[in-house]
């Protein structure tokens, strides 16, 4: 466990009065909580629980941090989550302060909300909650598209950012392209018994993407995406002119690709300094698929079944949750 949690816990357990001792898994399971909760929020892995200073943020904008953490199968986690995240920030401001804790400002006003409030109304709250962030002003790719080319033409700039952006202004992927892996050419790509993960593969005449670990793979099979931007191709084989089969291309090496957050957050700030917000991965989605649409002859599906594949998406969802209706200002 990377955060020293389990050991200080137990410690400072049995100092206290306690009938029934919690079991190492669930101490465990706030340990996890903690840990997972410091890489959505600060994007770093810690090693001591004293580091997480975040643990004394305003109640509120601790929840709100809580509310954005991603769940397994929905974009947000669900009201039984959120309880057990906000309990591990109490066993964690509890551990750290020890004697202190209920003159501590953060535990007594988290505790206080736990108590108030039920599993349904947090329910209400998170619905609204995602209601405020899908009415975000989200901009068009005329705004975009020449801050983009600005910074992909300047030569020192960072090219993982340079190919993040490419790809998703073109393609209206998840964030599961964080964790590719890149294959040198096709005969290695032809050596891969268990195509489980997502690929980057270079051939002769280009790259195309592979994806095999995502949300609906289950329904939809492998994602096969050839990729014929040159902008990005010529960014690719700048990128890759020195990588070898299975480094992870982003993040470097063997050992693991970029984290999901970090890259969500990477593209949420490149817009922030330039003082354009609500731009996200998802957003960027919705803004590819209104421009495709924009272009769409209603006789005709070609644009709405190639989205459809390259998201790993029906056409009813993306016309229900991603198509965006545009208002006037």
């Amino acid at each position: 466990m990377d955060i020293q949690i389990n050991e200080m816990y137990q410690k400072r357990l049995n100092k206290m009065e306690i009938k029934k001792m919690p079991t190492e898994r669930t101490i465990d399971k706030h340990a996890t909580n903690l840990l997972k909760l410091n890489i959505h929020i600060t994007n770093k892995r810690v090693t001591d629980i004293k580091s997480l200073s975040w643990l004394y943020l305003d109640p509120e904008d601790l929840l709100k941090e809580i509310r954005s953490l991603p769940g397994r199968k929905t974009e947000f986690i669900g009201p039984s989550a959120i309880q057990a995240y906000v309990f591990s920030v109490l066993v964690g401001i509890r551990v750290i302060e020890f004697d202190h804790y209920e003159k501590n400002s953060t535990y007594t006003a988290l505790w206080k909300m736990l108590q108030s409030k039920s599993k349904d109304s947090l329910g209400t709250e998170i619905k609204e909650y995602k209601s405020d962030k899908s009415d975000v002003y989200v901009p068009d790719f005329e705004i975009i598209d020449p801050i983009i080319d600005e910074f992909v033409s300047i030569e020192s700039a960072d090219v993982d950012m340079k190919i993040i952006l490419e790809i998703y202004r073109t393609f209206p992927f998840r964030l599961e392209v964080s964790e590719l892996k890149f294959i040198k050419n096709l005969h290695t790509w032809k050596m891969i018994t268990d195509k489980s993960e997502n690929y980057l593969v270079k051939h002769s005449k280009g790259f195309f993407f592979s994806f095999n670990n995502y949300k609906t793979y289950d329904r939809y099979g492998e994602r096969k995406i050839d990729i014929n931007s040159k902008e990005l191709v010529k960014l690719l084989k700048i990128k890759t002119k020195n990588m070898e089969s299975n480094e992870f291309f982003f993040g470097g090496g063997a050992e693991g690709g970029m984290l999901r957050n970090t890259m969500s957050k990477k593209i949420t700030t490149f817009f922030e300094v330039r003082d354009i917000r609500g731009i996200t991965p998802t957003n960027l989605t919705k803004m590819i698929i209104q421009r495709e649409y924009s272009k769409l002859d209603p006789a005709m599906r070609t644009i709405q079944d190639r989205l459809a594949k390259e998201r790993g998406h029906s056409v009813q969802t993306q016309m229900e949750v991603y198509l965006i209706e545009r208002k006037k200002v």
